[in-house]
């Protein structure tokens, strides 16, 4: 590659990064904190990093990933952004180097002109859209809904998995412990710790439960790293009961018999 070349490569990866911090500031500018903000990335995941907005990729694949491609025509990115918006999205950005959508996609320039609104704007930079117009709509799901919504499944699925025994009872802890499905077993559903409930007072009703005849103990987290379970809780169980597995989702401790604990030791 020669040198000219090598410098207008330089300069266009310059020009990009500038474009990213503008749309970045932008969306931080208009967007309030801890809303869920649709980006049309082209799998760049500099673009997500929104501080304090959780950013995703548009057009994304079931799991959550870049979708690898653009929406075919502009029913598809219709459909794609109707999805995403059910499960909770709540703006959508368009850098600069994509505001081509609108024209190319003209369904998709409809939907957010008749059901959005418009919140900033700058030729250069983006454009940035709440995927609602203001006080329009139906009351929307509350976040823990959205995220019951999106990650009960996959926790019943790993209790199906790997505590296969449906006569053990279990103790589920959790933000969205009470939407798990847990079939024919016997369950106790602990809230997380928060405002209402202290880390002492669950793990006392966790250890009342074992003393009940609960079998394992599973920490059901949000997909949200953020909204994590407190960590004490983890320590303080991993102090008396026996890991068993630890999944993004989910982490299970299993209740030991005094003969088990002493066969292990």
């Amino acid at each position: 590659m020669s040198y000219a070349s090598r410098r207008g490569s330089a300069e266009r990866e310059h020009a990009y990064r500038a474009l990213v911090e503008r749309m970045r500031a932008l969306v931080v500018a208009h967007v309030p904190a801890g809303a869920r903000v649709l980006v049309v990335s082209r799998g760049d995941g500099s673009l997500l990093r929104l501080r304090g907005r959780e950013g995703a990729h548009f057009p994304q694949s079931p799991t959550g990933l870049y979708a690898g491609h653009h929406p075919a025509d502009g029913v598809e990115a219709v459909a794609d952004l109707e999805r995403l918006c059910a499960d909770g999205a709540e703006h959508l950005a368009i850098p600069a180097t994509a505001l081509w959508w609108l024209d190319h996609y003209p369904e998709l320039r409809v939907r957010l002109e008749e059901h959005g609104e418009r919140l900033a704007e700058e030729p250069d930079t983006g454009v940035v859209y709440a995927l609602r117009p203001a006080g329009a709509g139906q009351p929307r799901a509350s976040r823990d809904e959205l995220e019951a919504a999106r990650t009960a499944p996959q926790v019943g699925a790993l209790l199906r998995a790997l505590l296969p025994d449906d006569a053990d009872p279990v103790v589920l802890v959790g933000r969205t412990a009470a939407a798990v499905d847990v079939g024919s077993r016997r369950c106790w559903r602990l809230p997380a710790p928060g405002p209402d409930v202290t880390v002492l007072e669950v793990l006392a009703r966790a250890e009342a439960a074992c003393r009940d005849g609960a079998r394992y103990v599973v920490l059901v987290n949000d997909d949200d790293p953020a909204r994590r379970l407190d960590g004490r809780l983890r320590r303080r169980l991993e102090e008396s009961l026996r890991p068993v597995f630890a999944q993004r989702l989910a982490e299970a401790f299993e209740v030991e018999s005094t003969r088990e604990r002493l066969a292990r030791a």
